[in-house]
């Protein structure tokens, strides 16, 4: 997109910046807003480092990007602390540099870190995404991103869970779960520890949901 202003408007768009030398920010003293400047011609409102970058690019910036500091100062204008790139680009650049929120600080997060640990714990022991997402009431996609480390990878660095074997049971094995469980001897709990598996693996075999054929 290429923008309409006028060598006066120029002139009045670079009265409001307080230059330094070339690798120094260049900052925006006239009005802003979430500490970016604010900048109007022809009638158009803009986003003064987006039109910093326009005038300084041959009047051209691609609309579907975003114009991005390198210097990680929202009110600088310098056309050289500036680039385009994509949203997650700049999200990226947030997280770099400590300026998005992580962990229990962010709003997104459902769990907190305590829980993440348990989580992976759980899970390198044979526990299903299924029984971690009920268990801790959030979706099945967040638990995979959790045990894989594609997210909470901010707490000191912790690898993806590893997952222990997942064991094969035996119909003698299967019948004797049931038979345990029906006359009240061990509970699902007792039973996953006994047997080397998942509690959600128990509760499908006690609830005849999995091996049905073996009585």
């Amino acid at each position: 997109m290429r923008y309409e202003y006028g060598q006066e408007d120029l002139d009045r768009f670079w009265s409001k910046v307080d230059k330094n030398s070339e690798n120094e920010c260049w900052n925006w003293v006239a009005g802003k807003s979430k500490g970016y400047g604010m900048f109007s011609a022809k009638g158009v409102n803009f986003g003064a480092h987006r039109f910093s970058y326009c005038v300084s690019n041959n009047n051209y910036v691609d609309n579907n990007l975003l114009v991005l500091h390198s210097c990680d100062n929202p009110s600088c204008v310098n056309p050289n602390h500036l680039r385009q790139g994509t949203a997650k680009e700049n999200i990226q650049d947030a997280i770099d540099r400590n300026r998005f929120p992580t962990g229990e600080k962010s709003n997104l997060n459902k769990v907190s870190e305590l829980e993440v640990e348990e989580i992976r714990k759980l899970y390198s022991q044979g526990e299903t995404l299924l029984a971690l997402s009920r268990k801790f009431k959030i979706g099945r996609t967040q638990i995979t991103r959790i045990v894989e480390g594609k997210s909470w990878r901010h707490d000191g660095g912790k690898a993806p869970a590893k997952r222990k074997s997942r064991k094969v049971l035996k119909e003698p094995e299967i019948k004797e779960i049931r038979r345990l469980y029906d006359i009240g001897i061990k509970s699902q709990l007792m039973l996953s520890k006994m047997f080397s598996c998942s509690r959600e693996t128990i509760r499908r075999i006690v609830n005849r949901i999995r091996w049905k054929d073996v009585q």
